[in-house]
Order: C-alpha cells, then structure tokens, then sequence
C-alpha cells in the first residue's frame, strides 16, 4: 500500500480544457471543516440539478411497485 504524495485537477467547463491545477493546501481526510465543506457542495450541486430540471434537461423516471 502506497501514499498519494502529488495531487492535480484537470478543470473544464463547457468542453474546453483549462489544464492543470495543483493544490498546494487542503483539507485533509477527518479534519472537522470537512463536514461543512461536504455540505456546501451538496447544496451547490442540488441548486443546479433543479436549475436544469426546471428548464427540462433532466427527466426523472418514476417507478411504481403495482
């Protein structure tokens, strides 16, 4: 079992490359802001997946048990 020692993101937005980042600090597994980072992003994230539902991108399958 190894360690990760180098992390890189590869950022693109709307198809287009913008290359190669590399963190220099962040928060590391367990540390307490975690949680609330966590939430933040699920917040972001549930914002935009009813922004392009309202505008009929996304379509949900209803499945019925009779």
């Amino acid at each position: 079992m190894s360690c990760v020692l180098t992390i890189s993101f590869s950022l693109m937005l709307d198809g287009s490359n913008f290359g190669f980042l590399r963190p220099k600090r962040g928060l590391r597994q367990g540390d307490p802001l975690s949680p609330y980072l966590f939430l933040i992003c699920v917040k972001v994230f549930s914002h935009l997946v009813q922004q392009e539902e309202a505008r009929g991108v996304l379509q949900w399958l209803v499945v019925s048990r009779t």
